[in-house]
């Protein structure tokens, strides 16, 4: 899974970095923070979805 999206940044960052951050690395690392962050703030929209019919209940016997 991890591969397709390194194959898209490695051919397309360098045009990235020429025309959009005019070749300044510090630039590109800024770039990349807030790439993170937008990846972060997309993480913490996820859902998780429990089945209605899930049993929650813990039945104890008390043995261990």
């Amino acid at each position: 899974m991890i591969v397709i999206p390194m194959i898209l940044q490695t051919t397309t960052f360098g045009w990235v970095l020429n025309h959009v951050l005019d070749n300044d690395p510090g630039k590109a690392i800024s770039f990349g923070g807030i790439l993170l962050l937008i990846a972060c703030v997309a993480t913490l929209r996820i859902k998780k979805v429990i089945p209605a019919d899930e049993d929650l209940s813990i039945s104890g016997t008390g043995a261990h």
